[in-house]
């Protein structure tokens, strides 16, 4: 074996390593929050049987954890074998920082409703909407439009981290923390890589949830790998904590799960996947709710899944307006967070599972990047 490929084959193997690591972090930290959740389960014998083809040491733990909450489905996914094995396959590392720089989705997705840009700032340098050089006056669109509030995110970061919205009040920019918004402020806090954006004025049913934030519907889209179609998968709706401004729940927010009908489910999760039937004083469990316009918005989702060529798995964040039209807040190509789906709404790949796993086996057999994960 080359150097080169014993590098890229270790470093494979490293991050086989981690990503069991972190999933068996993670699922320990949920039983030792709620143990019945570490108990033998129904259907488990069968489960092993089915995943030890791809690895002989497979935990149990992610079929116990999951089954308690979508039930005993023998295609349930252990996470740490989607992180390590199919997604290095359905989305190649190679490509993945292109897509998730949201200075480029104006670029990759053209067509595709999304949030106005009043200004971007890429490598230091200030771009508009149409990546029309602003060198000269980075925030002229802010003054010109005389917008009230504004978005601000880093374009390399994902969950929600570093984004503020910032007010107009008593003649300046402010955030809830009362920073007073300003180039200085860019300058020496954003430094570069950033947007700066129009606020959704989400729809009446979205925003009955938690008018604070901007509560989001997360899809995951998957390219058949036999048609080469683009498939809805599952999804869930985010919502943030009442008096917050994001909806992740690494920040105290919560997720529920929709049907292919856009029917939300009857509890929700936090991110260790306590569950709860009442969240920000609203009975799920008891009410039935209802996402206007929800074929229109997976089949909004389904094209966002064609334009993204090089990867086959997309997790997408949507708001939807006050006309109830979808709009693109980001794709997720890493990283990708199936467990949100498994607490809620059913296995990742469902009725795709078998083709997935042959697929994935096939394309790794003949790669150089053997990894740890493929042990027959």
């Amino acid at each position: 074996m080359s150097l080169k490929k014993a590098f890229r084959s270790g470093l494979q193997n490293w991050l086989s390593y981690n990503s069991t690591r972190i999933y068996h972090n993670l699922y320990k930290s949920m039983i030792s929050k709620s143990p019945e959740l570490g108990k033998v389960a129904e259907g488990e014998n069968a489960w092993l049987n089915k995943w030890r083809e791809y690895d002989k040491r497979m935990s149990p733990l992610a079929y116990r954890i999951f089954s308690r909450y979508i039930g005993n489905d023998i295609n349930i996914m252990p996470m740490e074998l989607c992180m390590s094995f199919v997604e290095p396959i359905l989305t190649p590392a190679e490509y993945r920082q292109y897509y998730s720089d949201k200075n480029s989705f104006g670029k990759i997705l053209q067509g595709i409703r999304m949030p106005y840009v009043y200004a971007r700032n890429i490598k230091g340098s200030f771009f508009d909407n149409n990546y029309n050089s602003l060198d000269g006056h980075p925030l002229s669109e802010l003054e010109q439009r005389k917008v009230n509030s504004f978005v601000l995110k880093p374009s390399l970061e994902a969950s929600g981290r570093g984004v503020r919205i910032f007010r107009y009040s008593n003649g300046r920019f402010v955030d809830s923390e009362n920073t007073v918004f300003s180039l200085e402020f860019l300058y020496t806090v954003y430094k570069k890589d950033y947007l700066i954006q129009e606020c959704v004025s989400q729809s009446a049913f979205n925003s009955y949830f938690n008018p604070t934030s901007i509560n989001t519907i997360r899809i995951a889209t998957y390219r058949d790998v036999k048609t080469h179609e683009v498939r809805y998968l599952r999804a869930v709706m985010r919502i943030g904590r009442k008096g917050t401004e994001v909806d992740n729940s690494h920040a105290g927010g919560s997720f529920v799960g929709i049907d292919e009908c856009g029917v939300l489910g009857k509890y929700l999760c936090n991110q260790w996947g306590e569950k709860v039937c009442v969240f920000n004083d609203i009975d799920f469990e008891h009410n039935t709710f209802v996402i206007p316009n929800y074929e229109y918005i997976k089949q909004f989702a389904i094209e966002i899944g064609e334009k993204v060529i090089h990867h086959d798995l997309v997790a997408m964040d949507i708001a939807i307006d006050s006309n109830n039209n979808p709009q693109l807040i980001e794709i997720n190509v890493g990283g990708f967070s199936g467990k949100l789906f498994q607490l809620t709404s059913g296995t990742v790949f469902g009725d795709y599972t078998d083709d997935v796993m042959e697929y994935v086996t096939r394309k790794m057999k003949n790669s150089e990047l053997k990894i740890m994960y493929y042990r027959k």
